[in-house]
């Protein structure tokens, strides 16, 4: 355990402070050479000798971390891919490194860039690009009439999957800073995958080289999972083959936000990500299958073989998330101490796979999935030991039933906060819901497998597809009910980093209060009670003098709110707000764009889905719609959002502090001042960068203040 924390921490260490690579080598030899120092003298058994070898060991631990985290990093790689400033790339080359994902309207994939063509030479590069193609994986083939891509490009068409190596016209961007309040950080997020740009390719912009797989035994667990994919939209369809793909396969694609959202609500998404539970139950087949082999050690070596090959060719042939990967790992060693006669203890067995992980890809330390696969285990594991006494007296329905209950309730109680931070909602219903969803979602996993192992016997196959589409029916149907109950869920709950660790503190406290009787978990219980009291009062007292009006920055829409007294209300047009509403609601349930939800949650905002009398009062729109004039706080703002024809005329100047132009509704700049006297002019995301940078043009000529969020981001006016 001590060795797991020690590497984290140095994990960590490293990811926030970016301290040189000379360093941490420095550091780390200075802690080994103590560490062999010391070492030898601790078997004389002086306790300050052992206490200096275990500091020398976790700090050469730390290093080594803070190493792992620099060398897996692919901006510390060497020819890594850094475009100079104004450097123009007219292609680059990939190989697909995972299998793609296919949406409605785009297809997404992480590619390993190998080359790029500069100055119509080919050079040597790497890096990882996210690639968006348009809707479906299939590639023409086009002519191309550059003569150094034409000596390198055979005339090749298909569909590209795991391996495909493909050649792309254009220039791979860094991902962009979030241009909102709490907004999603994309850069940071793909950055702790190692993904450090993207790629919008448009059709007719990439085309077909080859297939070069890096690994043979990922690029056939890949083709079967797309067979058994066709297979599964040949057998069922809509909802019920969304939730079959994801549950045995870990493809989302076909989930559509409704059925996402009920399984989030009714507190059983996990269900749908392939995990742990996945992996038992394979291994719970193959077990019920052949059984436990006993006897010659031979013997049990091949079986235990046969298992861990199975496991692992099932985590590959999912994709390999970090949750299944932890799985197929625990399950290994698991095995292993099995064939060798040794005993193990599953929290340690827990410590050692993420010591493997971490040491094998660091960057699974950042990732999401994989903090609430382990904290949940960690959960399951410390705390069932103390229910072994309450379970063996009962029968095994109610001992099954209660078992349910309390593996529900431990993981739940190990992960809510990390849940909190990330995703701001709680299940309320979770421990009822799991109960029925769980052993439901076993049974389609169960007849998933069966399925796709026996669907071409006669008879045999359409008869476990149909078993199949009920079983997903009924978990369909048991998480729409449940998510349709009063109280199912909480919303808008935030956490900041310092209140989930303090969250994390006391649950720690009151564990080890529990099993150790110490007084002294009390008072660390009641310091992090404390601390988690303050800031939130702190969080409050912030929140609750709150009063402006925000311009956020939504890419080809406009997002104008006023955030005032506990609630947040739109100042757009009825007719742009509430055909705005619907595609909102239909994508995540809220009637704001995901871009703004975070803010409005952390700002401890009510979104005012209904028009409001006293927001109305504030706004008067033009008689021919053209514009409207919002007077808050002795501020005038004008929100232009219709096109101004050419003959139109005031009788003077409108004044205002701030000129909002939305829906590239200004062609000619020049006609601003004749119509309008303003101190500030406001373009948001609705406007096309050209439009926004004639007006940029225009207002650097007239000395005018100005304001572009697609640049500078959401823009704040304050009273």
């Amino acid at each position: 355990m001590r060795f797991s924390v020690a590497l984290v921490a140095g994990i960590v260490l490293q990811q926030q402070m970016q301290l040189a690579f000379a360093f941490w080598i420095y550091a780390g030899a200075f802690s080994f050479f103590i560490f062999l120092l010391s070492y030898g003298k601790s078997f004389s058994r002086l306790d300050s000798y052992r206490a200096v070898s275990g500091i020398g060991a976790l700090f050469f631990l730390i290093s080594a971390g803070a190493v792992n985290l620099y060398l897996h990093t692919p901006e510390n790689n060497p020819g890594f891919f850094k475009p100079g400033e104004g450097e123009k790339i007219s292609a680059w080359t990939g190989i697909a490194d995972r299998q793609p994902e296919n949406y409605k309207t785009y297809t997404r994939c992480v590619f390993k860039l190998n080359r790029v063509l500069k100055n119509n030479k080919w050079i040597s590069t790497n890096g990882n690009v996210l690639v968006y193609t348009p809707s479906g994986n299939q590639i023409k083939d086009s002519s191309v009439s550059n003569p150094a891509l034409k000596t390198y490009i055979p005339s090749k068409a298909g569909q590209y999957e795991y391996g495909t190596e493909i050649l792309f016209f254009g220039t791979p961007k860094a991902f962009s800073r979030p241009l909102n309040p709490y907004e999603f950080d994309k850069k940071a997020h793909y950055t702790k995958q190692g993904i450090s740009y993207t790629f919008n390719a448009q059709a007719g912009q990439f085309k077909l080289l080859g297939s070069k797989p890096a690994n043979i035994i990922k690029e056939n667990a890949y083709r079967l999972a797309g067979e058994c994919n066709n297979l599964l939209k040949q057998a069922l369809s809509g909802n019920e083959y969304g939730a079959a793909a994801a549950l045995l396969l870990g493809v989302r694609d076909g989930l559509s936000p409704e059925i996402k959202k009920n399984y989030s609500d009714a507190g059983a998404m996990h269900v749908l990500a392939v995990s742990g539970m996945h992996v038992a139950v394979l291994f719970s087949i193959v077990f019920f299958a052949f059984g436990k082999v006993s006897g010659h050690t031979g013997r049990k070596v091949i079986y235990g073989l046969c298992l861990i090959s199975a496991v692992w060719f099932y985590a590959f042939f999912t994709g390999g998330s970090p949750s299944v990967l932890r799985a197929a790992l625990m399950f290994s060693i698991v095995i292993i101490a099995d064939i060798t006669g040794r005993e193990q203890n599953t929290l340690n067995t827990l410590s050692a796979t993420a010591f493997i992980l971490l040491c094998l890809d660091p960057s699974v330390l950042f990732d999401a999935g994989a903090q609430l696969s382990f904290l949940a285990v960690a959960g399951i594991v410390t705390l069932m030991p103390f229910t072994d006494s309450f379970l063996e007296s009962k029968a095994w329905i109610p001992k099954l039933f209660y078992t349910s209950l309390f593996c529900s309730l431990f993981a739940t109680l190990f992960t809510f906060p990390l849940s909190l931070y990330y995703f701001h909602q709680f299940p309320n219903l979770f421990w009822l819901s799991n109960l029925f969803i769980v052993p439901a979602s076993n049974l389609s996993l169960c007849l998933g497998m069966l399925f796709l192992l026996l669907h071409a016997v006669p008879v045999m196959g359409t008869f476990l597809a149909l078993l199949l589409k009920w079983s997903i029916l009924l978990s369909n149907w048991l998480c729409t009910a449940f998510a349709a109950l009063p109280y199912s869920v909480t919303n808008n709950l935030w956490l900041t980093r310092l209140e989930c660790i303090a969250v994390f503190a006391a649950v720690a406290a009151l564990v080890g209060l529990y099993k150790y009787k110490k007084f002294n978990y009390i008072w660390f219980c009641l310091m992090a009670c404390g601390l988690l009291a303050f800031s939130r009062l702190n969080h409050e007292i912030e929140n609750a003098d709150i009063s402006e009006i925000w311009v956020y920055n939504i890419p080809g829409k406009s997002e104008i709110r006023l955030n005032s007294a506990g609630k947040s209300a739109s100042l757009l047009p009825a007719y742009i707000s509430e055909m705005q509403n619907i595609i909102h609601r239909k994508q995540s349930g809220w009637s704001v764009p995901m871009q703004v939800q975070n803010h409005l949650v952390a700002s401890g905002m009510v979104d005012c889905a209904k028009p409001d009398p006293n927001i109305e009062s504030l706004v008067k729109h033009s008689p021919d719609s053209l514009y409207s004039i919002v007077v808050w706080q002795n501020k005038t703002t004008i929100l232009l959002h219709k096109w101004i024809p050419k003959n139109y005329k005031a009788s003077k100047p409108i004044k205002a502090d701030y000129l909002i132009v939305m829906n590239n509704s200004v062609y000619n700049p020049e006609w601003l001042r004749e119509k309008f006297s303003f101190d500030t002019l406001i373009t948001d995301g609705s406007n096309s960068p050209n439009r926004a940078a004639k007006i940029e043009e225009f207002c650097r000529v007239q000395n005018l203040n100005y304001i572009n969020t697609q640049v500078q981001g959401a823009f704040c006016i304050k009273p």
